[in-house]
């Protein structure tokens, strides 16, 4: 349209150099997003071990397709405020105080006196020929010998066994502590993870009210500037601010869908939403 206002004469050349310089620099960015793609798409080839054929393939030619992870995520939020799904470190806290337990309780059971009673069954029978008659009556009763006897087990003065103990309740007040702090980190974070979930997603909504409103200042620019009533200086400066704000939008949208994977890895694993992925892609 410039050309044709030019060759009309109702537009100058610092019109139409104006333009020209904002498409060669769309162009140069356009070539290094393009660059940046390549390298990420030739980083998976390799990564993953595909065929190295692939590494020659356009990556903007590659069908692409994102599910929605919100309502997962918003249903793990709500289900996590009744009953908080632990994580593997608090598991692990869990375990390990359970252990510390057993061993103050082991330890301080050694200290305790021990009262047993010991009894012994013994065959009163000589027999120079072999043992098994021996043996043999011995079980059958006859010409039994008993020997029972009670016995009292009392440490006095066992420094090593009192330090075993003291060492033992230390560890284990030690690793309840951890566990009462992983199980406030586990409270903390599931209530961090749904605040900040809910504020990207309505970060995503306002900033794509305002991509809406900046395409649609765009397309009245343009026919301002077709019917004359504009510059050419308004309708790149539109087009700018449009670009501006559909980064800022897709920026939103990614941060929203790691606030969502954040709350669903602490609500499941990855493997089983992976084999859901796998089962509704399979054919």
């Amino acid at each position: 349209m410039i050309r044709i206002k030019l060759n009309r004469g109702t537009a100058e050349r610092p019109d139409l150099l104006q333009i020209q310089s904002a498409e060669l620099q769309s162009k140069a960015q356009e070539a290094q997003n393009l660059q940046t793609l390549s390298d990420r798409w030739r980083g998976l080839v390799v990564l993953l071990k595909l065929p190295e054929a692939w590494i020659s393939v356009d990556p903007r030619e590659i069908p692409m397709g994102l599910d929605d992870p919100m309502a997962r995520a918003d249903s793990a939020c709500e289900s996590a405020a009744q009953n908080p799904v632990p994580t593997t470190r608090l598991k692990r806290a869990q375990a390990q105080a359970q252990a510390a337990l057993r061993s103050a309780e082991s330890a301080k059971e050694g200290m305790k006196p021990r009262l047993y009673l010991q009894g012994e069954l013994a065959g009163n029978d000589i027999d120079t020929a072999q043992r098994s008659n021996t043996f043999g009556k011995t079980f059958e009763l006859e010409n039994p010998a008993w020997n029972v006897s009670l016995n009292l087990s009392m440490p006095l003065g066992n420094h090593a066994a009192e330090a075993t103990a003291r060492n033992a309740a230390a560890q284990m007040l030690q690793a309840e502590a951890i566990q009462d702090q992983e199980q406030s980190n586990l409270k903390l974070f599931w209530l961090n993870s749904c605040a900040d979930l809910k504020r990207t997603q309505a970060s995503y909504r306002l900033l794509k009210e305002a991509f809406e409103n900046q395409r649609q200042r765009v397309e009245l620019e343009e026919q301002r500037f077709r019917l004359g009533r504009s510059t050419t200086q308004f309708v790149i400066q539109a087009q700018d601010e449009k670009a501006g704000a559909e980064a800022n939008l897709i920026g939103a949208e990614i941060s929203r869908r790691v606030a969502a994977w954040n709350v669903i890895q602490l609500h499941e694993s990855y493997r089983t939403r992976v084999e859901d992925l796998a089962k509704v892609g399979s054919p």
